[in-house]
């Protein structure tokens, strides 16, 4: 179980949503941002995303972003301008072939204003053969934000392609606290007939780190009562100059 689950989050972000590790773009930033019980606005650590979806907002020039699922998955982005974002992602190790998704990915943002963003992104994962691109929106309504996006990887070997649709809310709860959902779906499989994520989160602020728990919900395309239910996700992230 152990192997699946690393799976599925590897392919998950590396290959379909590696544009994940992104934040808020903000052109003053805080090392420790100011959370009010209110609507926050800004840069907020861990704010790449929710926990595998990706948002449409960009890292800020001269960020690194540094982050783990499980200490399994690992992800780094650097923002090389305002707009412009590099990031990486490999697996650890644990079986050979989860290597296959070592992922470099770049992201470019489309649109900021103050309540909508649109970004793009382009990804490459040369040993699956596999190349992504898709485009993801963000609107702010305060303390709710939505967020909604659709990518498509195609194999240029076997000319194959994989769509995939992704829609999440994430909600501010006090002062360091975020309650976050998330759902992806393709319309074809790529593991194991994986199909569908629903995801249910918690993210918690520590100054330039943060950290989430989250259910993470597998169904399968040939049976959406599949025996794979609930099964928790741990997520870290850290953010420096």
């Amino acid at each position: 179980m152990q192997r699946f689950i690393f799976s599925v989050i590897a392919l998950s972000v590396a290959v379909l949503l590696n544009a994940q590790i992104v934040s808020l773009s903000s052109p003053e930033i805080e090392p420790t941002p100011d959370l009010t019980d209110g609507a926050v606005s800004g840069y907020r650590h861990g704010d790449s995303g929710l926990l595998i979806m990706p948002t449409a907002y960009t890292l800020p020039k001269g960020m690194f972003q540094a982050s783990t699922w499980w200490f399994g998955v690992y992800t780094l982005g650097y923002g090389v301008t305002e707009d412009i974002q590099l990031n990486f992602s490999s697996v650890f190790p644990f079986e050979k072939e989860l290597l296959d998704g070592i992922t470099g990915s770049a992201k470019y943002g489309l649109h900021q204003s103050e309540k909508v963003d649109i970004s793009s992104w382009l990804t490459l994962t040369p040993l699956l053969d596999l190349v992504s691109t898709g485009v993801v929106g963000s609107s702010d309504l305060g303390r709710v934000r939505l967020h909604g996006g659709v990518g498509l990887g195609v194999d240029y070997v076997q000319s194959e392609y994989l769509d995939v649709w992704m829609g999440g809310a994430d909600f501010q709860m006090g002062k360091r606290r975020l309650l976050y959902f998330e759902t992806i779906s393709t319309t074809k499989s790529v593991f194991n007939e994986l199909s569908n994520l629903i995801i249910l989160g918690v993210r918690f602020y520590r100054q330039d780190f943060s950290y989430e728990g989250a259910l993470v919900r597998v169904f399968e395309d040939s049976n959406k009562d599949s025996d794979w239910w609930w099964f928790p996700m741990l997520k870290f992230s850290l953010t420096f100059y």
